[in-house]
């Protein structure tokens, strides 16, 4: 918010007072500001507060009515396998949950989740009840995710999180990298039993028909084949 205040004095001496809008403050994230996690692939959601020790706050507003979360990726964004959401934890004391694109803080509504996939950034919009431990507690429960179980892109990205007041202020973006470790896929053989008859010191019968072999990973290939 900004108010202006005027005094008009009788000697000419005219004092304007303008009191600025104070924009919110998100520090103390363990892996944020040059911190890095590290995911595995298949391995699900991660925390991208991983001591979920974030703090939010906001000197000049009792809640966050207008404003919204934004994570972004920044840099080496895989658009069909990035997803970003919030961890459905509880409903109890100091707790968040997800329901649809719901976000409630200990059962009281107190946004709405959009994006997060197809290479959008996720934005909470956040309404009245979205207290400074409200959102200090979204913030705790935000979580990347690579849907690529198979092959992913291990390509280090770079995330970033801010939060806005909805009365004009925005704190300064926290950002992440997170780095990714592959995990080897064991090749997958299809094939449907032929199921032949073979007649003695006749010709050779084929076992299978239909079969169809994968490496899973890219730039693979086979070694050997047992029956």
């Amino acid at each position: 918010r900004a108010f202006q205040l005027t005094y008009s004095g009788g000697d000419g001496n005219d004092v304007q007072l303008v009191v600025q809008n104070i924009a919110p403050t998100l520090s103390d994230l363990s892996t944020l500001n040059g911190g890095s996690l590290s995911y595995v692939e298949d391995s699900g959601a991660l925390l991208l507060d991983s001591g979920e020790d974030a703090l939010v706050s906001d000197a000049d507003s009792s809640d966050f009515d207008g404003g919204n979360v934004t994570v972004s990726i920044t840099s080496n964004g895989v658009s069909s396998e990035d997803a970003l959401s919030v961890r459905n934890q509880g409903t109890g004391s100091g707790q968040i949950s997800l329901s649809g694109t719901s976000i409630r803080y200990e059962g009281t509504l107190i946004g709405t989740l959009s994006g997060g996939t197809a290479g959008n950034p996720l934005v909470i919009s956040l309404n009245s009840n979205a207290t400074a431990a409200a959102v200090q507690a979204l913030v705790r429960n935000l979580t990347y995710t690579n849907t690529n179980s198979a092959d992913m892109d291990t390509g280090s990205r770079t995330l970033s999180v801010s939060v806005s007041d909805g009365d004009g202020g925005t704190s300064s973006a926290s950002t992440i990298a997170i780095d990714f470790t592959a995990v080897n896929d064991a090749p997958v053989l299809t094939v449907t039993a032929a199921n032949p008859t073979y007649v003695e010191n006749g010709s050779a019968v084929t076992l299978f028909t239909g079969a169809t072999a994968s490496t899973v990973e890219s730039g693979q290939t086979f070694t050997d084949l047992t029956l």
